[in-house]
């Protein structure tokens, strides 16, 4: 299972057992966000693999010291629905799979918060390094909030949903989108 969900549980955030994840991704200002003292955060490091199908990466994630390792595998970005698979492995792994990495990408850094509001589960990236500024903020639908208005703070942000330019494999070799 991802962290976020583990971090959900804690929370006592009500995050339903998807078998298809539903985002909204929006490009926003940080620094016009509300307090998020209340928010869960964890650093993210992510390489991407060379691989003859679909993105492959390796992830570090450090949540208040605790690493764990993951390897993912996303399906080609024209197949409908995208699978993604998760598993979750050692450090040892971890560092056999780096032999493997595309060295034509940038290592992705980003601090990821968990928060929720009026009932919705968002998470925000905030990138670090050659991404440095860029943030990307998620909602998670679900039945219950797919009616629900955005925040205030939401309002006026591009909205980024489906554009391949910001999702990671991309931003590892392009950048941030002009």
């Amino acid at each position: 299972e991802w962290l976020g969900r583990e971090i959900a549980r804690f929370l006592e955030i009500p995050v339903p057992d998807l078998k298809e994840e539903v985002e909204e991704r929006y490009l926003v200002n940080p620094d016009e966000f509300p307090d998020l003292q209340e928010s869960q955060k964890v650093r993210i490091k992510q390489r991407f693999l060379l691989s003859d199908e679909g993105e492959e990466s390796v992830r570090v994630r450090d949540w208040n010291g605790q690493k764990t390792y993951l390897h993912v595998k996303k399906s080609a970005w024209g197949e409908k629905p995208r699978r993604e698979t998760r598993v979750e492995i050692t450090v040892e792994q971890y560092w056999d799979y780096l032999k493997r990495r595309d060295k034509s990408r940038q290592q992705i850094k980003k601090t990821r918060l968990y928060f929720l509001i009026d009932k919705q589960y968002f998470e925000l990236d905030v990138f670090k390094g050659g991404l440095q500024g860029l943030a990307i903020l998620e909602r998670k639908r679900t039945e219950e909030n797919a009616g629900a208005a955005l925040p205030d703070f939401v309002h006026g942000q591009i909205d980024i949903t489906g554009k391949p330019a910001y999702h990671g494999y991309a931003l590892s070799k392009d950048g941030i989108p002009k």
